[in-house]
């Protein structure tokens, strides 16, 4: 509905799959993707209606290195080198402040930015209304007990959590 055509989503690490987005595109929603990756980057021309920015997202405004997968058939890379790889890039990155100066502010932010999600998260000066993220690695308790005091969670899968 109307609310709909309002709204805007930010969805950071897209990867090779943006069913959500384009869904939320259909809708009338405005989506704005980001990532830096490669594969991605090759992936998101097919989509030339939906918003794409080339960059990373983190918790202070820089270039970082990326560093790719092992499985070279795989789209995600990681700052925090998380499957211990020696072949990187070095991509630019922004913060969520960075990202709501530029587009304005969101109503959804999505996050799988393998790794670089805690950072993010305890730079957050601003909580969107919703929240989706993947949590990579040891510290995904101890983050969804922090969001806990911000969000309901209302779907957990796996490592992905829904938070209003």
């Amino acid at each position: 509905g109307r609310y709909l055509e309002h709204s805007r989503v930010y969805a950071f690490g897209v990867g090779e799959d943006i069913s959500f987005e384009l869904e939320m595109a259909r809708m009338g929603v405005r989506c704005i993707c980001f990532d830096p990756t490669p594969k991605s980057i090759a992936y998101m021309k097919q989509y030339p209606h939906i918003e794409f920015k080339p960059w990373g997202l983190f918790h202070k405004s820089m270039q970082k290195k990326f560093y790719y997968p092992k499985n070279p058939n795989h789209v995600s890379c990681s700052i925090d080198n998380l499957q211990g790889t020696t072949k990187w890039f070095k991509a630019r990155c922004i913060t969520l402040d960075v990202a709501i100066e530029k587009f304005g502010i969101p109503d959804i932010v999505k996050m799988d930015i393998e790794g670089a999600e805690y950072k993010v998260i305890d730079n957050f000066r601003f909580f969107p209304e919703i929240l989706m993220v993947e949590f990579h690695g040891n510290k995904e308790k101890q983050y969804a007990d922090y969001l806990a005091l911000h969000y309901q969670t209302v779907h957990k899968d796996n490592h992905d959590y829904l938070a209003l």
